[in-house]
């Protein structure tokens, strides 16, 4: 049976031109090049970024396959149909707003159901990645001048590679309402440090790698 791959689509009025960006590119001879066989499923987003996750939940069973979710998408959908597939499938979820980011969302989707590699989101990554980072600069305290971060200086390598730069603000502000974060606002920029209130939670995070409560489930 051949695999169907699926991919999320934001509206236009949320990103214009991305779904017609990957309209044009699953039709192409590069596509088909890439996905030898593949069948594609392309699934519209609401203009509130949600989705169908029974009718979803329900063609991924029957026809099994990678997910592949564009952004912006709704964080709690997200989370919800990660739990109902329960790691059963590869599921990514990225921004990419050109035929060349499209093409290189597809290969990553492609290469981890090839090599069977368990999938960890990008924003769960990206997340992980700068907790670590604050961490191992000793960035607790957040309430003083050497215990943040400046938020753009976090994806300037020291591990967070610059590529995760588009994502970082993103995932900055949702670890921040998730309470994993506090920030300091100075000459009109933000600064970050992990919260000391919470250094059990994020022990566990790191090590479990789960951030349900801030979109980040598995």
């Amino acid at each position: 049976m051949a695999t169907t791959l699926y991919i999320g689509l934001p509206t236009e009025r949320l990103a214009p031109g991305v779904a017609d960006c990957v309209r044009a590119f699953v039709a192409s001879p590069d596509f088909a090049n890439i996905c030898v066989g593949w069948k594609v499923r392309l699934v519209e987003y609401s203009n509130t970024a949600s989705f169908d996750i029974n009718g979803l939940c329900a063609a991924a069973f029957s026809a099994p396959g990678p997910v592949l979710f564009l952004q912006p998408v709704k964080n709690a959908d997200l989370v919800n149909f990660r739990e109902r597939l329960n790691g059963r499938q590869i599921i990514v979820s990225t921004e990419a707003y050109d035929t060349d980011a499209v093409r290189a969302a597809v290969e990553e989707v492609k290469r981890a159901h090839d090599n069977g590699e368990p999938h960890l989101p990008t924003d769960l990554v990206v997340a992980l990645l700068i907790m670590r980072k604050l961490d191992r600069e000793r960035m607790w305290a957040g309430h003083n001048k050497k215990g943040c971060m400046w938020g753009e200086d976090i994806p300037k390598g020291r591990g967070v590679d610059e590529k995760f730069k588009p994502s970082v603000e993103r995932i900055l502000n949702m670890l921040f309402q998730a309470d994993v974060l506090v920030s300091k606002r100075s000459r009109g920029l933000n600064k970050y440090a992990l919260n000391p209130a919470t250094s059990r939670r994020v022990q566990r995070v790191s090590r479990n790698h789960l951030l349900s409560g801030a979109g980040f489930a598995r």
